[in-house]
């Protein structure tokens, strides 16, 4: 029984593999983290709502073992797929830990984080056992595989300690003990590939990649459908124009990004160049999470929240961060990969300036809300004309 489970052996793929595309399992699986990444960024809304400012800090720190878990499946995946019994269901173990992380966010939040925890270490327990099992079937990667296995149990095992030593501890040293660990996470792939780096697929990675940002902007897009319907509720002619505004936003973020081109910059295999790519795309995602909560927030203000009054200003704000967040972000990396220094530099500026003057315009309290979403709107889409055309995005010569 066995031996049919592990029939087809689990070796390094093509890295010219012509037509690779994301498979229907690696679509399902991202699937789950559409449920985590919207229980995380509904966390940060309620959170923010309630004016707990500091729990921005929960926020990046619960949302970075959870893109990490994604991302080690995905660059796996990428490279060793075989897609057969056996690594369909330790996908779907990885799964079920990742629904148990987004079932206890809320609980994460307010200071329980065993939920969390336990959902983290189910999904790096397997996917150790995947590396242990591509050690064994491909002797080429053997030892870049097991230093993968071993040093993805060994964090496991200091995220056992660390939940036992700080569930008692002040919020503060816990957080930034989670951060430093997280530290350790980040590292093993980088000892790892020094061996030997694993055959990832660099159009199948950009592409992944791709499919993800559009989920994450899927929390913009029920943000935006919130604030019709909330403000819609009070007068349709407030719900044309900040739904409009809202949508423009969402899709000149999409369009800012399609607008790098990831997959032929990371074609050469470049070992940094693939690390600072795939690290740097943790505060893409968080912040276009983020986008939504602001949307979210922004949606509050033509709704009766309760006992904590709704606020453009902080609605606009949390925007003007998260989207300033994401374009300075992909321009860091943009510039690392692509051929076009010169206006990178102009690039930043937009991402700077223009959010900081939809902000400003919400402090002043004498413009409508859809100003500040519109001013918000043009920053992508100044960056969009900054990036030009597609032979201005030509990828790095590899040094």
């Amino acid at each position: 029984m066995i031996r049919r489970l592990l029939a087809t052996p689990m070796q390094g793929r093509d890295v010219h593999e012509s037509h690779r595309a994301a498979t229907p399992l690696e679509l399902f699986y991202d699937l789950v983290f559409v449920v985590a990444i919207g229980a995380c960024a509904s966390s940060l809304h309620h959170a923010l709502a309630a004016h707990h400012y500091l729990d921005i800090l929960t926020y990046l720190g619960i949302f970075l073992p959870m893109w990490w878990a994604w991302m080690n499946y995905t660059w796996f995946s990428s490279a060793f797929d075989c897609n057969d019994t056996h690594f369909r269901l330790l996908s779907m173990v990885q799964m079920f830990g990742a629904l148990l992380m987004a079932a206890g966010m809320t609980a994460f939040f307010n200071g329980d984080g065993l939920l969390c925890v336990l959902g983290f270490i189910v999904m790096r327990i397997a996917m150790a056992s995947l590396w242990f099992r591509a050690a064994r079937d491909d002797p080429q990667y053997a030892a870049t595989a097991r230093r993968y296995a071993y040093g993805i149990l060994i964090m496991q095992a200091i995220w056992v300690l660390w939940y036992l030593v700080t569930r008692d501890m002040a919020y503060l040293p816990r957080m930034f003990s989670m951060l430093l660990f997280m530290g350790g996470e980040l590292l093993v792939p980088v000892l790892a590939e020094r061996i030997r780096h694993t055959p990832w697929h660099p159009h199948h990675i950009a592409e992944r990649y791709g499919l993800l940002t559009i989920i994450v902007l899927g929390e913009g897009i029920i943000g935006v459908s919130n604030l019709i319907m909330n403000a819609g509720s009070i007068d349709i002619l407030h719900a044309l124009p900040v739904g409009f505004t809202g949508t423009v936003l969402i899709f000149a973020l999409w369009w800012l990004y399609f607008k790098v081109p990831f997959a032929e910059a990371l074609h050469d295999h470049n070992l940094r160049r693939g690390i600072l790519f795939g690290y740097g795309h943790y505060l893409i995602f968080a912040s276009l999470a983020a986008v939504g909560t602001g949307l979210e927030l922004a949606a509050d203000t033509f709704a009766d929240t309760g006992e904590h009054e709704a606020s453009p200003v902080l609605a606009t704000i949390t925007l003007a961060v998260a989207v300033t967040a994401y374009m300075l972000t992909l321009s860091v990396i943009r510039a690392a990969v692509v051929a076009n220094g010169s206006n990178n530099l102009l690039a930043c500026a937009a991402a700077v300036v223009l959010p900081l003057l939809a902000a400003g315009l919400a402090l002043t309290h004498l413009l409508p809300l859809w100003v500040s979403l519109l001013v918000l709107a043009v920053a992508p889409m100044v960056m969009v004309c900054l990036y030009g055309g597609s032979s201005d995005n030509a990828p790095l010569v590899a040094t």
